[in-house]
């Protein structure tokens, strides 16, 4: 009988040291705005948003960043709308627009990340997001935009 006295002390003494073990992270964004769109213009558009993930209650913590497709349902290229006009454009992983960031699917990336040293007031880290919108799109004039969804997997 005092064997099971002694085991049962043992569990409720790990269960506080579980609960603070557990992370928690969120995930909060800038947009990217393009401001006026010049189709004449040789230069393509270009801006940045930030993608900021915050984490708390553990040592470490690992996570992907995803991107929806947005109104436009595709990644190549993605579509901002005003009414039935669409003007293509695209978010990337850097400055050199070389990697569309998504979710892993259609040629596009998911971007991964880790934390270290966290502890119980928490750590941030932001990351850029690069935005496109190429050269010659012939649109009518009009107030263009498109929501993309943040995903973060922890």
């Amino acid at each position: 009988m005092m064997g099971h006295r002694n085991l049962l002390v043992c569990l409720l003494c790990l269960i506080p040291a579980l609960a603070h073990a557990a992370v928690s992270c969120t995930v909060t964004a800038t947009g990217v705005a393009f401001g006026t769109y010049d189709p004449a213009s040789a230069a393509n558009g270009s801006s940045a948003g930030t993608i900021t993930v915050f984490c708390s209650g553990a040592s470490s913590a690992s996570y992907t960043i995803t991107l929806s497709t947005g109104a436009g349902g595709t990644f190549a290229p993605r579509a901002m709308p005003s009414g039935a006009n669409n003007l293509k454009y695209n978010l990337y992983t850097s400055a050199a627009d070389t990697q569309v960031w998504g979710d892993g699917s259609g040629n596009s990336i998911s971007f991964s990340g880790s934390m270290s040293s966290i502890g119980q007031s928490g750590q941030s880290q932001s990351y850029t997001v690069y935005g496109l919108l190429p050269q010659s799109q012939f649109a009518a004039p009009g107030a263009y935009m498109d929501t993309i969804t943040v995903t973060l997997n922890y």
